[in-house]
């Protein structure tokens, strides 16, 4: 199988927004890879299916597919490999999103250890404290959570081309100050992040819609419900635009009616309320 052929004709459906059509694409081309017993093609074609159920928030599916990118994986004799690792994080991510926590620590400890034994010290690393900082946050577990997303800000500072890891990372610290109620030092995060941001030609439209959002708690929870507002509508055409209207955009949605509410904006939050309800029913009617 020719793989940039494949990925040209996947780009372009994404491009185009028609995501049903490239979930379809994507199966039919792994069925195509195992057939002709081409592991490596459809290794890749199942970490970019994961990738894609990751993105739409259909998680129990994305595990699904990562699971079976890891048993190629191990076929492949790539056990202890960077790829292993990779997958695992994953995994460990959409764990993470569907609530199953234990099933993700260990995700990330298997990840950890092939690591270790790669010595990987870089921006690979870092993700990896990231994400444990992310758990950890969720789990409001704010001293694991800081010291893990400190140690990822370690990982990455002084190296090259780090713009996108140092955005990353300080909207994680903001996210955790935000979290303690530390919102001086949220704000000093979110102006860092957003100096990373600006750096780059194209910042990664999640990355950047994660950092509104961040910004937009921070605001929300200090009261200053305005500015919390704009940055919820800058961040819900980013979401839209590349990953359609997803669960993500209906959280987003829900924020927004919040700001609205609290400005005695009471149609304009119903408004924002109802379509993001509209947009969780269709999301479990399609999952079921």
């Amino acid at each position: 199988m020719e793989l940039g052929t494949v990925y040209e004709e996947l780009d372009g459906l994404f491009a185009e927004g028609r995501y049903g059509e490239a979930e379809a694409f994507l199966r039919f081309r792994i069925r195509e890879a195992l057939r002709e017993e081409d592991l490596p093609s459809a290794l890749s074609m199942w970490n970019e299916l994961g990738g894609f159920f990751r993105v739409q928030t259909r998680y129990k599916e994305g595990i699904e597919a990562f699971k079976n990118a890891l048993e190629i994986t191990l076929r492949l004799g790539l056990r202890a490999s960077e790829q292993e690792a990779t997958i695992r994080m994953n995994l460990a991510t959409l764990y993470v999103a569907s609530g199953q926590n234990e099933q993700a620590d260990s995700e990330y400890e298997q990840a950890a250890w092939i690591y270790e034994k790669q010595h990987i010290r870089d921006y690979r690393l870092a993700a990896l404290q990231n994400n444990r900082a992310s758990l950890y946050l969720k789990e409001k577990r704010y001293d694991l959570a800081m010291e893990n997303a400190k140690a990822a800000l370690s990982s990455i500072s002084g190296t090259f081309n780090n713009e996108d890891e140092l955005g990353v990372t300080n909207t994680l610290l903001a996210q955790i100050c935000t979290a303690q109620r530390d919102f001086e030092k949220a704000g000093v995060h979110i102006a860092q992040a957003e100096a990373a941001f600006s750096k780059l030609d194209s910042p990664n439209p999640m990355h950047y819609a994660v950092l509104l959002s961040a910004k937009g708690q921070m605001l929300s929870m200090s009261g200053q419900w305005e500015e919390a507002r704009l940055c919820y509508e800058s961040s819900l055409p980013l979401i839209r635009r590349h990953f359609g209207k997803n669960l993500s955009y209906a959280s987003c949605l829900r924020n927004l009616a919040v700001c609205c509410r609290e400005l005695q904006e009471t149609a304009c939050g119903e408004q924002y309320q109802a379509e993001a309800e509209k947009i969780e029913k269709e999301q479990r009617y399609e999952r079921a």
